[in-house]
């Protein structure tokens, strides 16, 4: 982001600190050619991104940057609006405390569309914006591209969407482990959000979550369990 670009944007505070006001550091741009080959990133790193700074050059400093109070300022108050809009961009993070989501993982895409559409920043690197032309937003993910072994190449496999009569067995081990941590091991609720957690974490089988429910590895294929599946399985 050049500071004729803020300027012309109309950002004053971020183009005031670009133009040398304040006690601003030399701040370390990213590396464009990596960040927009990576899928996924902090939100915290995206926000980062969103003004033109390598996220890897502050994490270097222990988060200790020195920049000018105008561009801290814009900084902060990115951050704040990103955490408290987390589940715009990445519904699961409905359930994640505010002050945690920063941490939590989000699609660069995902954050690039909603970053430019929504809150139509206009100070964008030119770069980002480009990544958020043509997301794909998790929960309208309907292919899932699988890895297979060497000579084999990747693959692309659908998303089906199965019921309570659908691997049950793939999925028992799971379950209970979420049961584990539950006060009720019982509580459709309780032990929802527990493989909620677990599957953005990517604990397998899973693979994520989507509007439709949790996704999982069946077969080289994405399957569904909805919420309905679970609460029929516990009640047996």
């Amino acid at each position: 982001m050049s500071k004729d670009n803020a300027v012309t944007n109309g950002d004053k505070a971020i183009a005031d600190a670009l133009l040398g006001l304040g006690p601003a550091a030399e701040i370390k741009k990213p590396d464009w050619g990596y960040w927009t080959q990576l899928r996924t990133v902090r939100l915290n790193d995206a926000v980062l991104l969103s003004l033109d700074i390598c996220p890897d050059w502050v994490d270097s400093k222990n988060g200790e940057i020195r920049v000018a109070s105008a561009l801290k300022t814009a900084l902060e108050n990115r951050k704040r609006i990103a955490a408290n809009r987390a589940a715009d961009i990445l519904p699961m993070l409905a359930i994640v405390p505010e002050h945690a989501r920063l941490a939590r993982d989000v699609g660069l895409a995902d954050f690039a569309a909603w970053a430019a559409s929504t809150m139509k920043w206009a100070d964008l690197p030119p770069e980002l914006v480009a990544m958020g032309d043509k997301p794909t937003p998790v929960h309208q993910i309907v292919t899932l591209a699988v890895e297979t072994p060497e000579p084999a190449k990747s693959m692309i496999t659908s998303v089906v969407i199965h019921s309570t009569s659908a691997r049950r067995n793939m999925l028992k081990p799971i379950i209970e482990k979420a049961q584990t941590t539950c006060n009720n091991p019982k509580d459709a609720a309780e032990v929802w959000a527990a493989l909620l957690a677990m599957a953005e974490a990517k604990t397998a089988p899973l693979l994520g979550a989507t509007e439709d429910g949790i996704q999982y590895l069946k077969n080289g294929s994405a399957a569904i369990l909805n919420r309905d599946a679970l609460r029929k399985r516990l009640a047996r």
